[in-house]
């Protein structure tokens, strides 16, 4: 059974969507806040934590840890499987940048990483490999660097 309001998604979204490790994501109402929903693998294809509802109270309590970290922001196709929208990376702390997408989708999924630079490499990671359909541009560097990326010829060095 799919949650209310999960089933009315656009096929542009649906483009995104992946399944977990099981195939399958099995959304349920009866879900926690802050759990991965019942029967579902908590490391997703993306290689991070979740799903969980986008919420205030889910985010403070998922994210426990002030880290550099990476997000996906989704929700749920008309299988459950959970399609990512956008994606993204705070340098210091991951528990504050998916608080600004509340309301504009119904999931999100998150990984520590232990600086900047290992975010950035995750979060390029997932741009190109899902081409999240709200990631307009190349997600920048890490401030003071001079990261190249491997994914593409937008940072090459000289």
């Amino acid at each position: 059974m799919v949650a209310s309001g999960f089933s009315s998604w656009t096929a542009e979204a649906r483009a995104f969507c992946g399944p977990d490790q099981d195939g399958l994501v099995r959304a349920t109402n009866q879900a926690a806040a802050a759990k991965p929903w019942a029967g579902q693998a908590a490391m997703m294809h993306t290689g991070l934590s979740g799903p969980f509802r986008l919420t205030i109270a889910a985010i403070e309590a998922a994210v426990l840890r002030t880290s550099a970290g990476v997000y996906a922001i989704g929700h749920a196709d008309g299988m459950g499987r959970f399609c990512v929208s956008h994606v993204g990376r705070d340098d210091q702390d991951v528990r504050a940048k998916p608080r600004d997408y509340v309301g504009s989708d119904m999931l999100f999924k998150f990984s520590y990483y232990r600086d900047a630079r290992a975010a950035f490499e995750k979060e390029r990671q997932l741009f190109h490999d899902i081409s999240p359909p709200r990631n307009r541009v190349h997600p920048d560097r890490p401030r003071g660097t001079t990261l190249a990326c491997p994914g593409c010829r937008i940072y090459q060095r000289p």
